[in-house]
């Protein structure tokens, strides 16, 4: 995914995978961050209260094998101290669109 996404160009790849790593040990800490998949018992509290808001949920795939995302701000709480929480509750989302299409 990393090649495709940077045209199969080889240093670009690898400085996003890094960027990849360095911002998944930024969200979760280095002792879940290297884990297989992230779960919600890797969650905060602050996060799973932003997951409990509804804001982000991962629906399904479609017919094709695509990961279905739903995203609705309104459901959001963008006060400064949540937005990591939004963040990882985005990157989990993603994630589990991922694992599951």
């Amino acid at each position: 995914a990393f090649l495709r996404a940077d045209n199969f160009n080889e240093r670009s790849a690898a400085k996003r995978i890094c960027a990849y790593w360095d911002r998944r040990v930024q969200l979760f800490g280095a002792d879940k961050a290297f884990k297989p998949r992230i779960s919600t018992l890797d969650f905060k509290e602050e996060d799973l209260d932003a997951l409990m808001l509804g804001g982000g949920r991962f629906i399904g795939v479609d017919a094709g094998g695509r990961g279905i995302l739903f995203c609705c701000r309104k459901y959001h709480d963008m006060r400064l101290s949540r937005v990591d929480s939004m963040v990882r509750l985005y990157w989990f989302i993603v994630h589990q669109a991922v694992f599951e299409s």
